[in-house]
């Protein structure tokens, strides 16, 4: 007999060691949940299992009072000494409205983990990872599931079973037929690509013959599996005599076909969308997801990402008939995989259709070069191929391209130069184009400036600025500069005249190399570097 013993934590809080046969030592481990994290009736321990993953024993505990799930972690073999206990996880319910009991049921067999919250009908499904936590695979609800009636209540969630890839989940509000809260549940299994759900298996007691539903048996209210059974219980099925109440435990073989709910809604032929397409570095602040809605009758889509070699997850839903998702939270230069279903309540789910999209990059190159070799290189240079469609990001600390100069640069009589500028910074001078000893325009202040190499001085005395109201850092203007056979210059901003000077003298378009981004110094280095997106850019 294991009696109770109780002893002080080093923070002063009481935990309550048990030592069992092999005297092993077993602490309270909500001691080590922080004292201002603790509400009352949160009724932590509803629930708890524990699993081993290598050399680490995973604790995983309730408290569906306050709608969290805590995972707990100590390397095998210490796990008598509550200091090597450690909380790794405290998870709150992803479910709407507050108050579902998430927490009431827990499970895991030491490479996946679940949590139910039954007032929610509601599944949250975890996978350990590689630094020995645990991510959010995908969080389901009954709704979303073939044959789970949701509109009644089922208390999808309210017991859970896990093996390898395969979650068992109790419903035991479900109706079946006309005998309410009879109860079901399903066996649930992710597909080869890592969290999406292949067709779910239902059961109710009429998978085990000469066995039929009953009123409130609350069949799945206990679930358990091995690799050969799913153990169920029915804890107020009717006896075999007619005994009320007498409750029933089923045990079906793995494989056995799945019984249908007589009350699910009638069947929706659900169709795939088509040509999934996710932008290629088009859109500088996110990644557009777009593509072709099949089905009449959906309920909406849910768009699933992942890192290159990562797990899909779950990344957001949208409405019927909308062919649309924007992902703001992607990260500049990193590639994702996108994918899309179309789903119909508790009808079911389409195959997912994906396509990779991107980001462009908003870094900068440095460090040392090397050749395919090893060995070191100096004077490495980065060319940029051209790409339509897409924006160069500036970073206004040393980035900027030069073009190569040929003979259509020589121009000896009338010049436009235009481009689309979006400066994140305005202050200072910034220069967005720079034809060595011949022309440059600019942002001086927030405004744009016109600078012309003299002739006459040999310098670059001759500069000219608007002084209409300054660019907005952070928004898209066009900018234009002219000057005419009789050497007038003109600067416009978004087709808007903004200033205009006569000139006599010839002016020089004569140069050497030109520089987009940053202006090219007497010692020919670069400085007074453009920051932000530049697209456009034109000189004809």
């Amino acid at each position: 007999m294991c009696e109770p013993v109780t002893f002080a934590t080093a923070s002063g809080g009481p935990w309550l060691p048990c030592e069992d046969s092999e005297g092993h030592i077993l602490p309270r481990l909500e001691s080590l949940i922080g004292d201002d994290e603790r509400v009352a009736e949160a009724e932590f321990g509803f629930a708890v299992d524990i699993a081993q993953a290598g050399n680490k024993l995973f604790v995983f505990v309730g408290a569906p009072g306050d709608d969290k799930a805590y995972i707990f972690s100590c390397s095998e073999g210490s796990c008598a000494i509550l200091s090597n206990w450690r909380l790794i996880q405290e998870i709150d319910t992803p479910f709407r409205p507050y108050g579902n009991r998430f927490g009431a049921a827990v499970a895991s067999d030491g490479e996946y983990a679940a949590i139910g919250a039954p007032g929610a009908s509601g599944v949250l499904w975890l996978r350990l990872n590689k630094s020995g936590t645990w991510d959010e695979v995908r969080s389901l609800t009954c709704a979303r599931i073939r044959d789970c009636d949701a509109t009644i209540g089922p208390e999808f969630g309210a017991a859970l079973a896990v093996r390898n890839s395969e979650i068992l989940v109790g419903s035991p509000g479900e109706d079946v037929g006309d005998f309410s809260h009879a109860g079901a549940a399903y066996v649930l299994k992710l597909s080869e690509a890592g969290n999406l759900l292949t067709d779910p298996v239902r059961y109710d007691a009429r998978a085990v013959q000469g066995w039929d539903p009953s009123t409130s048996a609350n069949f799945g209210k206990a679930v358990s599996m091995t690799d050969k059974f799913y153990l169920i219980g029915a804890p107020y099925a009717v006896g075999e005599s007619g005994e009320e109440n007498a409750g029933a435990v089923y045990s079906i073989p793995i494989g056995t076909p799945a019984t249908e709910n007589p009350e699910a809604p009638p069947d929706v032929t659900l169709a795939a969308p088509t040509n999934v397409r996710a932008s290629d570095g088009t859109a500088p602040d996110r990644i557009q997801v777009r593509w072709n809605d099949e089905s009449d009758s959906e309920d909406g889509h849910v768009i699933y990402r992942s890192r290159e070699g990562g797990t899909l997850e779950e990344l957001g839903q949208v409405g019927a008939n909308v062919e649309f998702y924007d992902d703001f939270e992607a990260a500049a230069g990193e590639a994702y995989t996108y994918c899309v279903i179309a789903f119909f309540g508790n009808v079911g789910q389409t195959d997912p259709v994906c396509d990779i999209g991107w980001r462009p990059p908003n870094g900068t190159i440095a460090g040392r070069v090397a050749v395919k070799e090893g060995g070191g290189t100096d004077g490495a240079q980065v060319c940029l191929l051209p790409s339509p469609n897409k924006s160069l990001l500036f970073d206004g600390y040393g980035g900027y391209a030069e073009a190569v100069v040929g003979e259509a640069l020589d121009i000896e009589k009338a010049l436009t130069i235009e481009a689309w500028i979006r400066p994140t910074d305005v202050t200072g001078s910034r220069f967005v184009v720079f034809k060595d000893s011949a022309f440059a325009m600019a942002i001086e202040e927030g405004h744009l400036r016109y600078d012309l190499f003299n002739n006459s001085t040999n310098k670059w005395d001759v500069s000219y600025t608007e002084t209409s109201t300054a660019i907005v850092p952070g928004e898209w203007t066009h900018v234009a500069a002219t000057h005419d056979d009789g050497n007038d210059i003109t600067l416009f901003r978004d087709g808007v005249q903004v200033g205009f000077w006569e000139r006599n003298e010839n002016i020089r378009l004569f140069g050497d190399s030109l520089s987009i981004g940053a202006a090219i110094q007497e010692d020919r280095t670069r400085g007074a570097f453009f920051k932000g997106e530049m697209d456009e850019v034109r000189i004809w």
